[in-house]
């Protein structure tokens, strides 16, 4: 008979020690593995923001598509970007009535979580955080380090 072969799985990068990400242009702040390297591609983002977390390192900010990330955070509002305001208004619209989108609440701020990404609205922006489906799994709550830095996240002060 012939031996099975098992599908490769990626491990997650191990991450012993995180340290605080502040953005006092964007107004967040996360906690982000000890080390690991952030590009922001806000010149990519179409009116909003755009940045990229990697163990590894990343291509430059002006490079037209961002890879070999293993998260990253974009920032928009209708204004900035209206077709990413309006695909999180139809993923809201999902909650409860499609399979895998779910209502999630951090502090104040309220959104969604579906596959691998969650969105979640404060000070008038959407912040979309989004697990690199190349790393790991396709479904952002099966991340020990995607859901580390989604429990870190806290927005620090005005609008911008």
């Amino acid at each position: 008979t012939p031996s099975a072969v098992s599908p490769t799985v990626e491990v997650e990068p191990e991450v012993n020690n995180w340290m605080p990400y502040n953005n006092d242009k964007f107004n967040f702040s996360i906690n982000v593995p000890d080390g690991w390297k952030s590009q922001d591609y806000s010149s990519q983002a179409n009116g909003g923001a755009q940045i990229a977390f990697s163990p590894n390192s990343l291509p430059c900010d002006t490079c037209t598509y961002f890879y070999d990330g293993f998260f990253s955070i974009k920032i928009y509002n209708q204004k900035t970007s209206p077709d990413a305001y309006a695909d999180y208004q139809q993923r809201l619209a999902f909650i409860g009535k499609k399979e895998g989108y779910q209502q999630i609440k951090i502090g104040a701020a309220q959104g969604v979580l579906a596959a691998n990404t969650v969105a979640l609205a404060s000070q008038g922006y959407i912040y979309e955080l989004s697990l690199d489906e190349d790393h790991g799994s396709k479904n952002a709550v099966d991340s020990k380090i995607f859901m580390n830095v989604l429990s870190s996240i806290k927005f620090t002060g005005l609008a911008f």
